[in-house]
């Protein structure tokens, strides 16, 4: 911000970037104009604690792949096993689906071993303590509600594993996570968006335009009275 010469920004952020948009605001309040949470408000330590035991650490794909012969078969491998990426899938994760492979010695494509930034990611999101008490700004918060979508290979019984364990345990923390943001920040407007997914902003990009104009457009409102 300094190089651009830029002296005060909004900011937004999707999941792990709401630890961002916090810290950032933690450090330099005085350069930031608004924030906007894209289904990013949970406390790390807490939504660690909260999927500790998830089904899907246990459930494998019948067919487990490490190996591809071009980036299609790739790209069709991972909509197969998250279904939740194949419902907002796009010509742009098309393209970036081939940074995420490199080349073996047999010429087949395999993921990038990533698991060193990610073991660093986790540990920052862990270890750090959000101070909501210090967002003075105005905040928009969308916080994206649904049931988990499930693979095809997924049998009935594992099926209603995962929807119990959400029930049980995702929901009470999403909505005490919610509750919690709220009371820290009372000026927050939350905004639920139901039948959703965690990529809200593509799922439901209308609304989520939408409500992210109309809130930019009313400090510019404030401004000019």
């Amino acid at each position: 911000m300094d190089s651009l010469e830029i002296d005060k920004a909004i900011l937004a952020g999707h999941s792990l970037a709401g630890v961002e948009l916090t810290h950032f605001t933690e450090r330099y309040p005085e350069r930031v104009i608004e924030l906007v949470y894209l289904d990013a408000v949970y406390d790390g330590q807490g939504r660690m604690e909260a999927l500790k035991h998830h089904p899907l650490n246990e459930i494998r794909p019948p067919e487990e792949k490490h190996e591809f012969s071009s980036i299609e078969e790739y790209i069709g491998y991972i909509k197969d096993i998250r279904p939740d990426l194949a419902q907002i899938w796009n010509e742009t994760w098309d393209a970036a689906a081939s940074f995420d492979l490199v080349r073996n010695s047999d010429g087949k494509h395999i993921e990038k071993d990533t698991s060193s930034i990610g073991k660093q990611m986790t540990e920052g999101m862990v270890e750090y303590k959000p101070d909501h008490a210090n967002i003075k700004v105005p905040v928009l918060s969308f916080v994206a509600v649904y049931e988990p979508l499930v693979p095809a290979y997924f049998t009935e019984e594992q099926n209603r594993t995962m929807l119990e364990f959400d029930r049980a345990n995702w929901i009470p923390f999403q909505q005490k996570e919610m509750a919690k943001f709220k009371k820290e920040i009372p000026q927050a407007k939350i905004i639920e968006i139901p039948d959703s997914n965690h990529y809200c902003f593509m799922s439901n990009e209308d609304l989520v335009y939408d409500e992210m104009r109309d809130f930019l457009l009313q400090r510019t409102k404030e401004t000019t009275l």
